[in-house]
């Protein structure tokens, strides 16, 4: 659970355009973390580029608070929302 909070911490201190995120952790045979990102994003974002800024934010944070490798980070966006409804 701590992992998965520093993940999701980090993955909105990207000021990536995300509005929700679950995060996945898990072990490879090396010992090495793979973390998995589900994410629902604002409209407004470019998606490429923003998912690799999260990847890197994640990547980083984890492995500064832990000192656990990490071996990747895997980003899938489940949705797409409008920042909000316009009013005429």
């Amino acid at each position: 659970d701590a992992l998965e909070n520093i993940a999701l911490n980090a993955a909105k201190a990207a000021q990536a355009g995300v509005k929700a995120a679950k995060a996945r952790v898990s072990q490879n045979k090396n010992r090495h973390l793979i973390i998995v990102m589900i994410v629902v994003l604002y409209s407004d974002v470019e998606i490429p580029s923003q998912m690799a800024k999260i990847q890197d934010h994640v990547k980083k944070d984890v492995e500064r608070y832990t000192g656990i490798p990490v071996s990747a980070v895997k980003v899938k966006v489940n949705r797409v929302e409008t920042l909000g409804s316009k009013v005429e």
